[in-house]
């Protein structure tokens, strides 16, 4: 049965050691179940707890554009589409302006690192973190190297030539 874990410290209890998928899973699309998939066949293979990790309220409410594009599925209807997979936990961290503050390094670290202790990071191919998004896979896989643990970037999903993502589908 899926936890939600609505704490850092929740999940430090509850999933720590594990391998971590990170998105905002808006929609819960093809491209997101690709992610899901590798998130669910890695933690099996390391037999290690698996976490989604995403953001309550979706970052787009509170830094994206203005107006705000429209949010595809709310927090508690992504909970249900992601109940469907064989998903330990679902970590939903509160995203305030002062946690968009954070820098990608500290978030990692802190994060990641000293609280999750995770094991390895799967992440779609924009994904993008920290202040002002400055974070991206690259920066993700030094800071990976750095600490001790793997990353995994899924390439997109295409549909007659465009990925499929969650700007293309709004």
């Amino acid at each position: 049965m899926m936890r939600v874990l609505r704490s850092l410290e929740d999940a430090e209890k509850y999933c720590s050691n594990a391998v971590i998928a990170v998105g905002n899973f808006d929609g819960v699309h093809r491209g997101h179940e690709a992610i899901l998939e590798h998130l669910i066949v890695r933690s099996g293979e390391l037999s290690a707890p698996n976490m989604v990790v995403t953001f309550e309220p979706h970052p787009q409410l509170l830094i994206g554009r203005k107006p705000p594009l429209p949010i595809l599925t709310p927090t508690v209807r992504k909970l249900e589409l992601l109940s469907r997979y064989a998903i330990n936990a679902i970590l939903l961290i509160p995203f305030t302006k002062e946690f968009s503050k954070i820098t990608a390094e500290t978030f990692v670290k802190t994060t990641y690192v000293e609280k999750l202790g995770i094991q390895e990071i799967i992440v779609g191919y924009s994904h993008k973190f920290g202040k002002n998004g400055q974070g991206d896979q690259g920066l993700l896989k030094k800071l990976s190297e750095q600490y001790g643990f793997a990353t995994h970037i899924v390439q997109p999903i295409l549909l007659e030539g465009s990925p499929v993502n969650s700007s293309n589908i709004r």
